[in-house]
């Protein structure tokens, strides 16, 4: 039997094709919206660190989770050496260039410095106790031997302290939180306790936590700072300032430790 067309017949298939086509195009624009990205930082210490992520906590307190993938780069700043996750221990300092994509915190480049401990351990010597024809150090000895070792460890390490200034090759990394800021310079306050002033000059950049161009009149005492400077004798000159207000949240998790 054959079907009659009717021109409402028609009219009606036509809405529901049109209403068809708007429904693919709104799904369209909510899949552009997901996949928009934006960058930030995360700075502090590891907590944890899985296969596949690194917990970070902050200096307000709260715990960061950033995921790793293979693009993930790593550079101890220490020895400015390429380095890889499984050099990355809890207690070591961070910085991670991090870009936020449908809620996921994901690190692009993470820069770290090798806990206080674990730098000591590197320089700890090791004794020969296999030396049957020599008159052992006695135990005393050797311990206070032992301790004066640490002490020229200890200050030798506190002078590249990484919450002071990072060596960056002729360039140094200056963390911490801003504790004064005139036209001039700023002073900010370490991990440390110490304050370390940071000249600004005619080409200084400022770059907030966002990654967008910023003045100097955005900066305020109590935001959290990552500087790089150029050594002028003792005299730092900043290259770049890059911060973000206090208490800001780096991760859209926050897992109690």
């Amino acid at each position: 039997m054959a079907t009659n067309i009717t021109p409402s017949t028609i009219a009606g298939r036509m809405k529901l094709f049109c209403a068809a086509v708007l429904m693919l195009f709104a799904a369209t624009l909510v899949v552009g919206q997901t996949e928009a990205e934006s960058r930030k930082l995360v700075l502090g210490s590891v907590y944890r660190i899985a296969k596949n992520l690194i917990e970070v906590k902050q200096e307000e307190g709260d715990i960061a989770i950033v995921h790793v993938t293979p693009a993930t780069t790593y550079v101890n700043s220490s020895t400015q050496a390429p380095a890889k996750l499984k050099d990355i221990s809890p207690g070591d300092q961070i910085v991670i260039k991090v870009v936020v994509k449908n809620a996921v915190d994901t690190a692009d480049q993470v820069k770290f410095v090798p806990a206080l401990g674990k730098m000591l351990g590197a320089r700890l010597p090791k004794f020969n106790t296999q030396a049957p024809r020599r008159k052992r150090m006695s135990t005393k000895l050797r311990t206070q031997f032992l301790a004066a070792i640490l002490a020229l460890s200890t200050i030798a390490v506190t002078a590249i302290a990484p919450s002071t200034a990072i060596a960056h090759g002729d360039k140094k990394h200056v963390i911490g939180t801003l504790e004064k800021v005139t036209p001039d310079s700023v002073t900010v306050k370490t991990a440390d306790g110490k304050s370390v002033e940071v000249k600004l000059i005619a080409t200084t950049m400022y770059v907030s936590r966002e990654g967008k161009a910023s003045k100097f009149t955005d900066l305020a005492v109590g935001e959290r700072v990552v500087i790089h400077a150029t050594p002028t004798g003792d005299t730092l000159s900043a290259d770049e300032v890059k911060f973000s207000p206090p208490g800001a949240p780096a991760a859209s998790a926050n897992p109690k430790p």
